[in-house]
């Protein structure tokens, strides 16, 4: 097995997985644990940010039906290939996750299979933020002074 590869279901054992339904529902809802046949993380200097991917097989549907996109995850994974656990709650240092696209459906007789793309909420926040200013004959050092002092 490749570092890089996406861990799959004897690579990793979820200790827990909740989403967070949009408003109108209250509480959060567990997510099978054996629906979650692949995980994989990602982060690195060259990203902008940490994303998760998860392939879910749902077989009662309720899930499948109840995911339109921005709704939030917590999830705990332990890595048994790197013996590392991997915590994205309201409570953690990483904070929850939360669905930003939601792809490669496929329905069959009994089963239903998607993947969501998952992201930190510092990521969706950098989406919608927008700088625009135009600078000229200015130098590097002057434009971050620039930008930082008005933050």
């Amino acid at each position: 097995m490749n570092i890089s590869d996406p861990l799959q279901t004897d690579s990793f054992e979820i200790e827990s997985a909740f989403i967070h339904p949009h408003e109108g529902q209250k509480e959060k809802v567990a997510i099978d644990s054996g629906a979650i046949k692949q995980f994989e993380y990602s982060e690195g200097l060259m990203q902008k940010y940490v994303t998760v991917t998860l392939q879910i097989e749902d077989s009662t549907s309720s899930l499948f039906e109840s995911i339109f996109g921005m709704e939030e995850i917590e999830i705990v994974v332990f890595d048994k290939f790197s013996d590392k656990r991997l915590e994205f709650t309201r409570e953690s240092a990483n904070g929850s996750l939360f669905i930003y696209e939601v792809h490669s459906k496929d329905v069959s007789d009994t089963v239903k299979t998607f993947v969501l793309e998952l992201c930190r909420e510092d990521a969706l926040n950098n989406a919608v933020t927008r700088i625009g200013k135009k600078y000229t004959s200015i130098s590097a050092q002057e434009l971050v002074k620039d930008v930082i002092e008005k933050e």
